[in-house]
């Protein structure tokens, strides 16, 4: 079963979908969206993958049913930071395995918890609201796209 929680980490209240149980011997799937994405992205994913498994799914600081201030730095840094902390406060960080589609940010948490990071799954789920003929949204598309470590079309 999906659970809604509640987690206050640095005085702001973190809102994350748990389901299962940490175990020593299991890693811990974490999952964090993107722009414009919230935990419950991952709902149907949730259901789908083992029940033994234990999995998170955070709503980042703004986000979903993560609380919502004026004052929150959303820089990479910051919020790679307020991950880790968030991660360490929640579970035994030495066993937690990411995936993402949040590829910067999960650069920058990667580098910070190299030594707790297991492995990195990053995904690039397509936006809903994306119009297939955008030049823009083609490029991304294209195999050309895929062979940049950073794809930026040209002007």
């Amino acid at each position: 079963m999906i659970e809604r929680r509640q987690l206050r980490i640095d005085g702001l209240s973190l809102s994350y979908l748990e389901k299962g149980r940490a175990a020593k011997d299991q890693p811990t799937l974490v999952l964090l969206h993107g722009l414009m994405g919230c935990a419950d992205t991952f709902v149907p994913l949730m259901q789908e993958l083992h029940p033994d498994l234990h999995l998170i799914a955070l709503d980042l600081p703004g986000a979903g049913h993560s609380e919502r201030r004026d004052d929150i730095d959303a820089s990479l840094y910051t919020t790679a930071q307020l991950v880790g902390r968030f991660l360490t406060a929640l579970i035994c960080i030495s066993r937690w395995f990411s995936s993402l589609p949040w590829w910067s940010g999960a650069m920058s948490l990667a580098a910070r918890h190299c030594n707790a990071l297991r492995s990195l799954v990053l995904l690039a789920p397509a936006h809903p609201y994306f119009h297939a003929g955008d030049p823009f949204i083609r490029f991304y598309l294209s195999l050309r796209a895929g062979c940049l470590p950073t794809p930026c079309p040209a002007s």
